[in-house]
């Protein structure tokens, strides 16, 4: 079976917590066929401050909903989570993915308390905008990557090499 000999490769070269992550994105993805898991798992403002749901601060980066969101999580995540998961060790890659998870979801609720408070009656809206995916917490890691890379080099985007320093905002700015 070939599906079965490119799984087996795959798992064979993907380190753990890399693995995990993409597994629960591709369990994310197809529970979205049935129900939606964004509505229990997003970092959502409102749940989060007032009904006390912290758990949705460390799962919010594994829900994936879209299948656009799904292959781009395996063509970036792959890569870059096997380099740094090889660099680093499973434990402290596995810390530093929840870490960025939660401080990345801490600062979008910041902002989200920060704008309905200062847009009065209007502002409920920001208390029920929700953040989830895995490019909260890739985008960090990439962001982290580029910091310890050296100056002179340079990363493909798209057709086009970009420096490393001026990577993470050139990924931004796509």
């Amino acid at each position: 079976n070939p599906f079965l000999t490119a799984y087996e490769a795959w798992v064979a070269k993907t380190p753990l917590v890399t693995r995990y992550v993409l597994s629960l994105q591709v369990v994310s993805y197809l529970c979205s066929w049935i129900a939606n898991p964004s509505f229990a798992l997003s970092t959502i403002p409102e749940f989060v401050i007032f009904h006390f749901e912290f758990y949705r601060l460390v799962l919010s980066p594994l829900v994936n909903t879209k299948i656009i969101s799904l292959i781009f999580a395996f063509v970036s995540f792959s890569e870059a989570g096997q380099r740094l998961e090889q660099s680093m060790g499973s434990a402290a890659f596995g810390f530093l993915f929840i870490c960025m998870g939660v401080l990345t979801n801490t600062a979008f609720l910041s902002i989200c308390c920060t704008l309905a408070l200062f847009s009065g009656d209007s502002g409920n809206v920001f208390m029920y905008a929700s953040s989830s995916g895995l490019w909260t917490v890739l985008f960090g890691m990439i962001s982290l990557e580029c910091v310890k890379a050296p100056r002179n080099t340079s990363r493909p985007l798209l057709f086009a090499k970009v420096p490393v320093l001026y990577y993470p905002v050139a990924l931004y700015i796509f």
